[in-house]
């Protein structure tokens, strides 16, 4: 009897343990999983405020060199229009190719899982 009490206490501090484990893991993998959304998110906000003012540079240069600065903001305009098109023609494509780089880089987000040790009896 004293072997299945001592068997049952030590199989109870082992599920327990083992839980205790996996709650690190998925904190471990939703914190670094977070760090890649945050850095993410700051890259393209910054990305997009440096688009922002280029274009605006831009837009005034060519309105300078065509003395009409509207022209220049029309032109630059029109680019952004085409470039639009570009991408809706090859959404199909385009969306792939986003989810096969959203994939490659999550692994590396992700701490290597490693097998559980195999114990032999």
């Amino acid at each position: 009897m004293l072997n299945i009490n001592q068997a049952v206490e030590n199989l109870t501090g082992y599920i327990e343990a083992r839980v205790e484990v996996i709650k690190l893991d998925i904190k471990d993998q939703s914190t670094r999983v977070g760090v890649v959304i945050i850095v993410w998110f700051l890259v393209g906000f910054f990305g997009l405020m440096a688009l922002v003012f280029l274009s605006i540079a831009a837009a005034l240069l060519l309105g300078v060199w065509l003395d009409n600065l509207a022209i220049g903001f029309v032109l630059i305009g029109g680019v952004y229009v085409g470039i639009a098109a570009l991408l809706l023609a090859s959404k199909n494509k385009l969306v792939k190719l986003v989810e096969e780089q959203v994939f490659l880089q999550l692994p590396d987000a992700l701490p290597a899982k490693t097998p559980p040790s195999e114990t032999t009896t």
